[in-house]
C-alpha cells in the first residue's frame, strides 16, 4: 500500500511541475527567449542528433489560415513540429518534450518569431520511451498566442526547437526548410 502511495504522490508532483512549467512558458508569449540559430543554415536533408541514449530529428510544417474569414488580428500562423525520438540506451527515458521554437527564414540566420509549443497529445502521465522504442512526438504553437506575419505563401522557413528530457537534459533540433502554405 505504501509503494502505491509513493508512486501516486510522484505522479502528482510530476504533473504539477509540468503544469506550472507550461503556464510559465505560455506567459512568456511570442518573441521571448529565441532558440539561437545554427552555425550555418540547414540544407534539405534531415539533421539527426545523437545525445546520450537518444537519436532524434525534427520536421516542421508551416501554414497561415485564411479560412473561413480573416480574424481582426490577421490570419493566424500555425506550426506543426514532429520529433522522432529513438532510445538506444538501456534505461527508460522519462518526459521528453519540446518547449519552444524559433523560426528562421530559409538560408539565413534571421529570426521570424519564437513560439511556445504544446503537445498535440493530452496525457496525464509522463511520456516514457523504453530501450529500443521510437516515438513520434507532435507539437503545435500555443493557439492563445495569435501570431499573424505578413509574408508570402511559399516562403521557406526552418525551425530550431528546444527539446528536453529527464530532469535536466536538453538539446536543440533543427528542421530542414519547408514552404509556408496558405489555407483558403
Amino acid at each position: 500500500m505504501e509503494r502505491k502511495f509513493v508512486a501516486s504522490a510522484l505522479v502528482v508532483i510530476v504533473l504539477a511541475t509540468t503544469g506550472m512549467l507550461s503556464l510559465y512558458l505560455a506567459s512568456l508569449g511570442p518573441g521571448s527567449a529565441d532558440v539561437p540559430p545554427p552555425d550555418s543554415p540547414p540544407g534539405s536533408e534531415v539533421i539527426i542528433v545523437t545525445e546520450g541514449d537518444l537519436v532524434m530529428w525534427a520536421e516542421a510544417e508551416f501554414s497561415q489560415d485564411f479560412m473561413p474569414v480573416v480574424q481582426p488580428e490577421g490570419p493566424p500562423f500555425h506550426v506543426l513540429i514532429r520529433i522522432n525520438v529513438t532510445n538506444i540506451g538501456d534505461s527508460t527515458v522519462i518526459h521528453p518534450w519540446a518547449s519552444r521554437t524559433t523560426l528562421y527564414f530559409n538560408g539565413t540566420s534571421n529570426p521570424l518569431v519564437t513560439l511556445n509549443l504544446t503537445s498535440t497529445i493530452l496525457t496525464f502521465a509522463p511520456i516514457e520511451i523504453r530501450p529500443g522504442e521510437s516515438h513520434i512526438l507532435e507539437y503545435i504553437n500555443v493557439e492563445s498566442e495569435v501570431y499573424s506575419p505578413d509574408i508570402d505563401e511559399g516562403t521557406g522557413l526552418y525551425a530550431r526547437v528546444l527539446f528536453h528530457w529527464g530532469v535536466d537534459n536538453q538539446t536543440i533540433l533543427t528542421t530542414a526548410p519547408a514552404p509556408l502554405g496558405f489555407t483558403w
